[in-house]
């Protein structure tokens, strides 16, 4: 066994116990019996033996390596956001020093792809859209035949058409890449989209697609018809337009008082707060659809609801 020193000994005998590596408590009927080590008084789950060591997953931009005592520095697990005991196994980040996820959060068939890295050399891509032509100025992947030149935030682009080409939201006084030579416009922010990017509602690498600009598409979570930048899967079968791409956690929404995050809706009554219909959860504490939280203004029964940036 990778994770412990010492040679473990199977008990057959059903036992309720908190797991060494999960540290949950459950019968271990439905977690493939135990596994003892009588030099060090440790307990594991069968199911937890073969944990993998190194491992990717959608919530977090770096590796994550499993470590048999977590220890104190660590307070909320990246994936469900409950508190992490310090006297049990889980996954932490040796870039990010307070990021830790609970063993079997990380494994979740929705969080993590199912490949172990051990042993594989983490090889570091450049994601950046666009190379620097001069001080404020670059050419752009979306508008290779003309430069963008950098617009700082104080111009106020008013008229309701003049919306940025990647998510196609009105432009205002944000800060922009212009074209002078023809009429398109990026938000910085929009400028600067990764080429590759994990998404929080699976478990692979998206790309970016800049290509068939003015060609309309459904996004494949909110259903919204857009004719913007969009990530495509591998196999091209999913396409979402970058701002249900760029939600991250926590989300925060005037229409519920605390903080968001997702978690995928399994149950058939998990059920939009906002609109009242089905579609995929991104609250734990509500449930608010891809739909809503994607719009700067939404109208339902009565009540809007403002994102807030």
């Amino acid at each position: 066994m990778k994770t412990h020193q010492h040679q473990l000994i199977r008990i057959s005998k059903r036992i309720l116990y908190a797991c060494d590596f999960c540290g949950l408590k459950r019968d271990t009927k439905y977690y493939h019996g135990s596994y003892i080590c009588h030099q060090c008084d440790f307990v594991v789950h069968g199911l937890c033996i073969g944990l993998p060591r190194v491992i990717s997953i959608n919530r977090h931009d770096h590796r994550i390596s499993f470590t048999y005592h977590i220890g104190p520095d660590y307070s909320k697990c990246g994936v469900c956001h409950q508190s992490i005991s310090q006297h049990h196994g889980a996954y932490s980040c040796f870039v990010c020093p307070n990021y830790a996820v609970h063993s079997r959060c990380a494994i979740e068939r929705d969080v993590w792809d199912g490949v172990e890295l051990e042993g594989i050399p983490y090889v570091t891509e450049d994601m950046t859209p666009y190379k620097v032509v001069s001080d404020g100025l670059i050419s752009h992947v979306s508008h290779v035949e003309h430069p963008l030149k950098l617009h700082k935030g104080n111009i106020l682009y008013d008229h309701e058409w003049i919306r940025c080409e990647a998510c196609r939201d009105p432009v205002g006084f944000d800060s922009v890449f212009v074209c002078e030579k023809c009429c398109f416009l990026l938000h910085q922010k929009c400028a600067n989209l990764p080429m590759k990017k994990k998404f929080i509602v699976d478990t692979e690498l998206y790309k970016l697609e800049v290509d068939n600009l003015r060609v309309a598409s459904y996004c494949s979570e909110c259903a919204t018809l857009s004719d913007g930048f969009k990530y495509s899967s591998h196999d091209e079968n999913r396409k979402v337009d970058v701002r249900c791409f760029s939600l991250f956690e926590p989300f925060v929404h005037a229409g519920h008082s605390h903080l968001l995050y997702f978690r995928k809706a399994y149950y058939r009554n998990s059920i939009c707060d906002a609109c009242m219909k089905m579609r995929h959860g991104i609250g734990r504490m509500s449930i608010l659809s891809f739909y809503v939280v994607t719009k700067k203004r939404v109208v339902k029964a009565g009540v809007t609801f403002v994102k807030e940036n």
